[in-house]
């Protein structure tokens, strides 16, 4: 990526982060003709975007997923552990989605850690909240009672559309599998369909596949 100026940063710089990573980014074609890249950081309080007139770069910092009134969505606003951005961009709207849920609460995390995956509908300018975030799927502490139950969001959004459904696939719980939930909105409500594909007994009694 180009460097540009990041206020992320100690000292403006950009994307090569002392002490952080930039982790699991995600890019489409904006309105505009332009590619978006949206990312989080290891301290995970923030999503950012990059813009690029090409996907295969240079990307230059564009700013922070934020609020009409400037305000900057972060995992301390009440919508979710800011991880794992997934950007999905068609007529009707441009559709961020993005969360983390821990299994078992732990010190020192914040609550957006439990809350499960969420999603933001977002302004043409691919950055502005448009649609406060709603949550997708629950993580395990919130899914008592529903049919996640044992597949919970852990991580790792992402959503296609299918026939005019759309299809959210989501890393669970368990850790080795991909489980999917149906919509027929891409701000949900999604319902749990199933698992996707499991690898969990591989190497179990000699399993291989």
């Amino acid at each position: 990526m180009k460097q540009t100026r990041n206020p992320y940063l100690p000292g403006g710089s950009t994307f090569r982060m002392e002490n952080r990573n930039l982790l699991a980014p995600d890019a489409i074609c904006g309105p505009d003709g332009r590619y978006y890249l949206y990312y989080f950081t290891s301290k995970m309080d923030k999503l950012g975007v990059a813009v690029c007139a090409t996907p295969a770069g240079h990307y230059e910092y564009y700013g922070d997923v934020c609020f009409s009134d400037g305000r900057i969505l972060t995992s301390e606003s009440g919508y979710g552990l800011m991880f794992d951005p997934a950007i999905y961009s068609e007529e009707e709207g441009n559709f961020l989605y993005y969360g983390f849920a821990l299994q078992k609460r732990k010190e020192g995390f914040p609550e957006a850690a439990y809350m499960g995956g969420f999603v933001v509908q977002l302004e043409n300018d691919m950055k502005t909240i448009k649609t406060l975030p709603i949550a997708t799927v629950p993580g395990k502490l919130q899914s008592v009672g529903t049919p996640y139950e044992g597949h919970t969001f852990l991580e790792a959004s992402s959503i296609r559309k299918i026939k005019n459904k759309y299809y959210l696939v989501y890393s669970s719980e368990q850790g080795h599998e991909l489980c999917y939930a149906l919509a027929e909105n891409p701000m949900g409500p999604f319902s749990y369909q199933g698992t996707i594909v499991s690898n969990g007994d591989v190497g179990l009694a000699g399993r291989k596949k």
